[in-house]
C-alpha cells in the first residue's frame, strides 16, 4: 500500500474545540443549542473539520463533541476567530459551559504527514499541490523524525523537563471559570492518527478482521493508556458514530476478542489525538510496546509491497508536528478539572490564569499557584 503525503503551507494552523456533555448520555437542550451554533460558524469558516465525539468515560468525563479546525494560515484562523460573532459567542459562555480549544501553530518545517489513499485526509485538506508518493524516510525505526527537517543531531528536539509531571485526573469536579493556559514547555509532539474502514470490500474485510482487528485495538488502547510514565501527556480517543460499527468477519484464528478495549475503535471511522512530552516518548512506546511491533510486522508484510493487501482500500492517515511554547494556546471553560493541559497547571511549566465572570459581564482575574506575576 503506496504512502502518500500533502506539501503543507509555511505556517498553517490546527485548532481543536470541545464541548462537554456534562451528562450521562445526550447534551441538554441548550448545550446542544450552544454545539449546534458553534459547529456551524466553525464549519463555514475553516478549510475542512474532522466532527468527532470523545468518550472519556473510562475517566469519568462522559461525553464530549470535538472539532478538529484546519486553517491555511495562523492569520486566517485569527480573522475568524477574532471576527464579532465568533468573539461574541465565546466571550458569552458561562463560566459552567463545559468548552474548551487547544490552538496549535505549525511550521511545515515541524511537521510530517502519510496517508494510505489519494484522498484528502486531516490536515491533507491543507495540501498545496495534489498528493504526492512518500518515496522516501518510510516505512523503518525513526523516519519519522528523518522527515522533520527541523530535527537535527544538534538539535534533537527534546524537551526542556525530564518527565510528565504527575497529572490531575478528573474526579467529577467542574472547574468554573474561564483557565487561559500562559506557559508550556518547549517541544510537546502533537500527533494524530486516523482510520477509516468505510471503503473495504468483502475480502479486505475479512483479512482485516482476521488478521489486525483484535491486534490493532489491542495496540491503540495500549497508547491511549500510556501515561506519564510512557510520556504521554493528554489523548483523546474520538470517532464518528454515524459511520457505523466495523464489520467484522469470524475470525480464522478463532482468538476471543479483548474486552478490555475501548469500544470507539469498534467504529468504522475514528481519530485519535496525542500530546506527548516529546518525540522520543512516541518512538519509545512504539518500539518497546510488543503488540505494535507484532502489528506493524504484520501490517507491512500485508499491505507492503508483494502483500495480498497491497492495494487495499484501507483509509489510515498520521499527522505528527513539534510545537514550541509560542505556538500554543489552550483555554478551558467550565471543564472538568483534570481536562487536557488543565491537569498540569500545578506545575511551573503550565501556568495558567482563571476569570470569573460576574453579573455585570465583565471578568474578575486570578492567577494560577505558580502563574501568579
Amino acid at each position: 500500500m503506496p504512502l502518500l503525503y500533502a506539501q503543507l503551507p509555511r505556517l498553517f494552523t490546527i485548532s481543536i474545540f470541545g464541548a462537554q456533555y456534562h451528562a450521562d448520555s445526550l447534551p441538554s437542550a441548550s448545550k446542544q443549542d450552544l454545539i449546534d451554533r458553534f459547529g456551524a460558524l466553525v464549519h463555514e469558516s475553516a478549510v475542512y473539520v474532522d466532527e468527532l465525539t470523545h468518550d472519556d468515560s473510562e475517566r469519568g468525563a462522559g461525553l464530549s463533541r470535538v472539532w478538529v479546525s484546519y486553517w491555511q494560515s495562523p492569520e486566517d484562523f485569527q480573522q475568524w476567530w477574532s471576527s464579532p460573532v465568533v468573539s461574541d459567542f465565546w466571550s458569552g459562555l458561562a463560566d459552567d459551559a463545559g468548552f474548551w480549544r487547544e490552538t496549535l501553530h505549525f511550521p511545515s518545517t515541524r511537521f510530517i504527514n502519510e496517508v494510505t489513499q489519494d484522498v484528502p485526509s486531516g490536515v491533507g485538506h491543507l495540501r498545496l499541490e495534489p498528493l504526492a508518493p512518500l518515496t522516501e524516510k518510510s516505512g523503518y525505526w525513526g523516519a519519522y523524525r528523518d522527515r522533520l527537517e527541523e530535527a537535527t543531531a544538534e538539535d534533537r528536539l527534546s524537551s526542556p523537563l525530564e518527565s510528565v509531571p504527575t497529572p490531575k485526573l478528573p474526579d467529577g469536579t467542574i472547574r468554573r471559570g474561564r483557565v487561559q493556559m500562559t506557559s508550556f514547555p518547549d517541544n510537546i509532539c502533537y500527533v494524530i492518527e486516523g482510520q477509516d474502514h468505510t471503503p473495504l470490500k468483502e475480502h479486505e474485510g475479512k483479512v482485516w478482521s482476521d488478521k489486525f482487528h483484535r491486534i490493532t485495538k489491542r495496540w491503540v488502547t495500549n497508547v491511549l493508556r500510556a501515561g506519564p510514565e510512557g510520556g504521554l501527556l493528554t489523548s483523546r480517543m474520538c470517532h464518528v458514530p454515524e459511520s457505523g460499527m466495523i464489520r467484522v468477519e469470524k475470525a480464522e484464528s478463532d482468538v476471543p476478542d479483548d474486552p478490555d478495549v475501548y469500544p470507539a475503535l469498534n467504529i468504522n471511522r475514528k481519530v485519535e489525538v496525542f500530546f506527548f512530552l516529546e518525540l522520543k516518548h512516541m518512538e519509545r512506546v512504539g518500539r518497546r510496546d510488543k503488540t505494535h511491533v507484532a502489528l506493524r510486522t504484520e501490517f507491512m508484510k500485508t499491505y507492503g509491497p508483494g502483500g495480498i493487501m497491497s492495494h487495499g482500500d484501507l483509509l489510515l492517515w498520521v499527522e505528527l508536528g513539534i510545537l514550541k511554547a509560542q505556538d500554543m494556546e489552550a483555554e478551558y471553560i467550565g471543564c472538568y478539572d483534570g481536562t487536557g493541559f488543565l491537569a498540569y497547571d500545578h506545575h511551573p511549566s503550565f501556568r495558567s490564569t482563571t476569570r470569573f465572570s460576574s453579573t455585570g459581564g465583565a471578568w474578575s482575574k486570578v492567577g494560577s499557584l505558580f502563574g501568579l506575576s
